[in-house]
């Protein structure tokens, strides 16, 4: 039964981090062509499908690994953590959009309260 669930535990962290990749890549290529990405979401769209359905994934691979010791399971949910919070917190200082001026001074806009709470779940799921 143990090894049952830690392979579906396992499976559904790396699809998680799969998910999480395919995010990030997107992102990346919305930067770079100032257009959309190559998947056909709006940024919202993308954020709540793909960013959502990883940590949702994540939390199911971590509820379906409770009690089993797996090295595998801890480095995916420790990556994905990593990979989260990061990514988001480099996103907040990068993006174009944040820097805007008010009397010739440069200002950046404060971080918006939806990359505060996607930060947290990804320290949340790096504990986890």
């Amino acid at each position: 039964m143990q090894s049952t669930r830690k392979k579906i535990s396992e499976i559904l962290g790396t699809i998680a981090i799969i998910i999480l990749l395919i995010y990030i890549a997107d992102v990346i290529a919305v930067v770079i062509n100032d257009k959309s990405g190559f998947l056909p979401l709006s940024s919202k769209d993308r954020g709540t499908l793909l960013g959502g359905t990883s940590i949702a994934l994540f939390i199911i691979s971590f509820i379906t690994g409770i009690g089993i010791k797996s090295r595998i399971i801890t480095f995916i949910l420790i990556a994905g953590g990593v990979i989260i919070a990061s990514s988001v917190m480099v996103s907040t200082f990068v993006t174009p959009h944040l820097p805007s001026s008010y009397n010739n001074f440069k200002i950046v806009t404060p971080t918006l309260p939806q990359f505060i709470i996607t930060i947290i779940m990804g320290f949340v799921i790096l504990g986890l």
